[in-house]
């Protein structure tokens, strides 16, 4: 007669290994899976994450000054992003970001920002706004409006703990703002007082005016 089933428990004891058709683990904790490496079965948590792995998670529910991500930039990623969904600040203001270092991060608010931020508006202004020399780089190039407009972007943060030239980052968003218009932005930016030997640990995003940002969702990535 034909056996229908196996009941494995009753024939092995321990672990059963690869090469036996087992896993070659006993367990597991949450968001691991089974991965094959030709030799043996891992579970590998990081490799479920994707290639963006979600480090923090700012969710403002009421007036904040600034959105810091302090001693973030290691070197378990080489590249790091940031998004802002839907932030608008408790009075008409622009987004604006510095750079911190240290592990307990100082932020330079010198005048030595190189920065630049290209516009379109749907009432068909556009333009170039740029400096050699500003306190900090300038993310949304005009007032959100904050009665009934607010700004998303992503910025990019290029291997910020590379100690053999300077940070700069880059920028896409759109914004509704006090034109009033849908404004479309792509920009840039670094800071020459951040010597190339100084690795960038953090990131700062303040409103140019108010108290603060009173909206709006800001989240770190780690970039395999």
């Amino acid at each position: 007669m034909a056996l229908s089933k196996i009941d494995i428990s009753k024939m092995t004891t321990g672990t059963t290994p690869v090469t036996q058709g087992g896993t070659g683990i006993t367990s597991g904790t949450t968001d691991q899976f089974l991965k094959f490496t030709g030799t043996t079965t891992i579970a590998s948590a990081v490799d479920n994450a994707g290639n963006w792995v979600l480090l923090q998670t700012t969710t403002l529910s009421s007036t904040t000054g600034n959105v810091d991500f302090d001693n973030v930039f290691d070197s378990t990623y080489k590249n790091y992003v940031v998004i802002g969904s839907q932030i608008r600040g408790d009075a008409d203001s622009k987004i604006l970001c510095r750079f911190g270092t240290g592990s307990t991060p100082t932020y330079d608010s010198t005048s030595n920002y190189h920065r630049v931020v290209a516009y379109i508006s749907s009432n068909g202004d556009d333009g170039i706004k740029h400096s050699t020399s500003d306190t900090c780089i300038l993310v949304t190039p005009n007032s959100i409006d904050t009665s009934s407009g607010d700004a998303s972007f992503i910025m990019y943060f290029p291997e910020p703990q590379n100690t053999d030239r300077q940070l700069q980052v880059w920028f896409s968003g759109i914004e509704f703002d006090t034109n009033p218009a849908e404004t479309q932005f792509h920009g840039g930016g670094r800071c020459d007082n951040i010597a190339a030997g100084t690795p960038v640990t953090s990131a700062r995003f303040t409103p140019n005016a108010g108290s603060g940002f009173d909206t709006g969702t800001f989240k770190l990535y780690g970039v395999k």
